[in-house]
């Protein structure tokens, strides 16, 4: 067995396994946590030991396999992966404790993708089914550029104004009705997909999707542009939004920084997203309305380039 400290900006997690899952995890995660020697770990740390030892209490987990809390403070106990490459239960964990900890440093947290563009992070904000992933990968495939997030980001506000955008290890879903619109990216996807995958869409892990798209990733970018996302269907277009007008839609796409291991509340609580955060971040970034159709996904994706590109918006 060994040990690692996990780092994920300010949050700090050690991981106790075997060597090879150890490196396993590592490659999974990387670049968005990165991993040091175990004797940096911070007094309080949590501890995650991954082993046949369980001993502790059981807890309703949704991570896909049992949890232990362990009786020393902070200790969670985990049984061994069923299978190689069974990662995905220890990984959900560890983003649980991460993001609950970036939380109380005051990271918002929005349901978004994230890409570098001409060297500016451009936010997407959407719901589901609102063209997130869709346009991420179309503007990937048309414009060199860098993945940071899917689905979901954290935003840091720094103290000059700065707004930093945090990715997290998770795989990337695209739902199979979509492929028509993504036209030669569609065959990329498909070559890449996680074997696994069910009928609905396609699962891919950010590395090989990174590679299939001939891309790279980050673990976080300096954000110049968030872009709320809304169906249309004429010509793509682009309007800019004050800041009051983008509050509320900004808003609306605020989550929970942990929504699935509630269990952890009592030991490491996080608060519930916060209105103002919104009007916050809409008073320090852009914020733009792009409405298209998703016949029309190369169009989008060169006004995506073009507000990258727009200092100050």
């Amino acid at each position: 067995m060994s040990a690692a400290v996990l780092h994920c900006g300010r949050a700090r997690v050690t991981v106790e396994a075997d060597d090879v899952l150890l490196d396993e995890l590592t490659a999974v995660c990387h670049p968005w946590i990165t991993s040091s020697p175990a004797g940096h770990a911070p007094p309080g740390t949590w501890a995650v030991h991954v082993g046949r030892n369980t001993a502790g209490e059981a807890v309703p987990s949704r991570t896909g396999t049992a949890v232990y809390l362990g009786s020393a403070q902070r200790t969670l106990h985990l049984p061994p992966p069923a299978s190689s490459g069974g990662l995905r239960p220890l990984v959900r964990l560890l983003r649980a404790l991460m993001r609950r900890q970036l939380a109380a440093h005051g990271a918002a947290f929005l349901d978004a993708a994230v890409l570098t563009l001409n060297g500016g992070g451009v936010l997407l904000l959407g719901g589901a089914g609102a063209g997130k992933t869709t346009t991420l990968l179309a503007t990937l495939h048309r414009h060199p550029g860098v993945l940071v997030a899917n689905d979901d980001t954290s935003l840091h506000l720094g103290g000059n104004g700065r707004v930093v955008a945090r990715g997290y290890p998770r795989a990337v879903e695209v739902r199979r009705e979509v492929l028509p619109h993504l036209a030669g990216t569609a065959g990329l996807l498909t070559a890449a997909a996680e074997e696994d995958s069910p009928r609905r869409a396609l699962y891919l892990m950010p590395h090989r999707l990174a590679a299939a798209l001939g891309t790279a990733l980050a673990e976080t970018t300096e954000v110049s542009a968030l872009v709320l996302l809304a169906r249309g269907t004429a010509r793509p277009e682009v309007h800019r939004l004050t800041a009051e007008a983008a509050a509320s839609p900004v808003a609306a796409h605020l989550t929970a920084a942990d929504p699935y291991e509630s269990w952890l509340q009592p030991h490491l609580p996080a608060l519930d997203p916060r209105p103002e955060q919104a009007l916050a971040l809409a008073q320090e970034v852009p914020v733009w309305r792009l409405t298209q159709p998703l016949t029309a996904l190369e169009t989008s994706a060169d006004l995506l380039a073009e507000l990258s590109d727009r200092p100050g918006g």
